[in-house]
């Protein structure tokens, strides 16, 4: 019993939450990136799903990603959500604590809890929320860089701008305003600023389709090109832009 108990465990802190950001192909071409939007709304249509949610998701997922990788990166949202390898009663079986029964029932209800807390942050149920990684894990060899997350880096260096132009008219605000067609270009765009720092800032104009400005938002793009929207707590500069 015990070591079924131990290998339960041992899986799920192995398992749980994670999926590599490492990577092995850049977009390059308007086919591949039209390949990869037609993929990305299977998955939204398979996870139940609008376009919006799943780029919501993708976002903040690797905002979360990088917490983790990152101990320097923080963000006020995510100190409560862990790597399932974190829970406490993982660490005390770690710390010679005798796996049993009540033990193992303890992580079980950490996991679950720390699960509801990462969907919740990502904007899905927890029902969705492994299939999502899943689903994720497969695609993300398409949006970001290759072997990006070799070696040293400095944690941030310094802010870009750039422009923008939705295919329509951007709605809302920032990257929960586009639709997977312009997440993925803007995506694919933001790989040039990227570089040798773990993430970077950039300052990014919107306008739609017509050529008026819609709004200004501050990205924070990861140096495998993952890209993310800051929230008023992280940024709290004019550039940053009003949510409205």
């Amino acid at each position: 019993m015990k070591k079924l108990l131990l290998s339960a465990i041992i899986g799920l802190a192995l398992t749980s939450n994670i999926a590599s950001a490492n990577t092995n192909t850049i977009l390059v071409d308007h086919a591949k990136q039209a390949q990869l939007v037609e993929t990305l709304k299977s998955n939204a249509i398979e996870l139940g799903i609008t376009e919006a949610a799943y780029v919501r998701a993708i976002q903040r997922y690797e905002s979360f990603m990088t917490h983790i990788m990152v101990p320097e990166y923080t963000d006020e949202q995510l100190l409560h959500i862990k790597r399932t390898d974190e829970l406490p009663a993982f660490i005390s079986y770690l710390n010679g604590v005798e796996l049993t029964t009540g033990l193992a029932a303890e992580f079980l209800s950490q996991k679950n809890e720390n699960d509801a807390n990462l969907a919740s942050y990502l904007g899905l149920k927890v029902s969705q929320l492994q299939q999502f990684i899943a689903l994720h894990s497969n695609n993300s060899n398409q949006l970001f860089k290759p072997n990006a997350h070799n070696g040293d880096a400095d944690v941030y260096m310094d802010k870009y701008e750039v422009h923008f132009t939705c295919r329509a008219d951007c709605q809302g605000f920032g990257l929960d305003s586009l639709d997977l067609h312009d997440f993925v270009r803007l995506s694919a765009m933001l790989q040039n600023y990227s570089g040798e720092s773990w993430y970077k800032d950039v300052d990014v104009s919107f306008y739609n389709k017509s050529g008026n400005q819609a709004f200004n938002s501050r990205l924070r793009v990861r140096k495998d090109g993952a890209v993310w929207q800051l929230n008023a707590n992280q940024c709290d500069e004019e550039r940053c832009g009003t949510e409205p």
